[in-house]
């Protein structure tokens, strides 16, 4: 288990629960997180919004990169290179918010590929639920997914 604690602020917790609530029986949708790494910690602070480029359909949700990463980007650059990607987000219209197999295996490669931990969230109609991917720091480097409280700041 991990000591990690992850903020989020207000503003965003409120805009992702209307995210998952507005897109009841919709096509997914879903960003990025754009935040602070200290130490161990995870701060998000801002996310991106679907593009026109992404495919969104009725049971997945696949993001381009070159929108999501221009606005990772230009975070970096205008907070003196301290904000950076630090997860995803994404909607399911029915149901409880549970990683299908599919967003395992993505946030896995996410996780593998940053070797670091990081945060994502969905989104339902009727809750909203963030999980922290890590990987373990022996030699095989497997990958652990659990859900993980945020704490909501003004």
């Amino acid at each position: 288990m991990t000591n990690t604690k992850c903020l989020i602020t207000e503003k965003l917790y409120k805009i992702l629960l209307e995210k998952g609530k507005s897109r009841e029986n919709k096509p997914e949708h879903g960003g990025i997180f754009i935040g602070l790494i200290r130490g161990p910690h995870l701060e998000i602070d801002d996310l991106t919004f679907p593009s026109s480029d992404d495919n969104s359909k009725m049971f997945s949700f696949v993001r381009q990169e070159r929108y999501h990463q221009k606005k990772a980007l230009d975070a970096w650059k205008k907070s003196n290179f301290t904000k950076t990607y630090i997860g995803e987000w994404h909607t399911h219209p029915h149901g409880e918010a549970i990683p299908s197999t599919i967003d395992k295996n993505t946030w896995k490669k996410i996780v593998v590929r940053s070797k670091r931990s990081m945060v994502f969230a969905i989104s339902t109609p009727l809750e909203l639920k963030f999980f922290l991917g890590v990987l373990s720091i022996d030699n095989n480097q497997s990958f652990h997914l659990n859900p993980i409280d945020v704490d909501v700041v003004k």
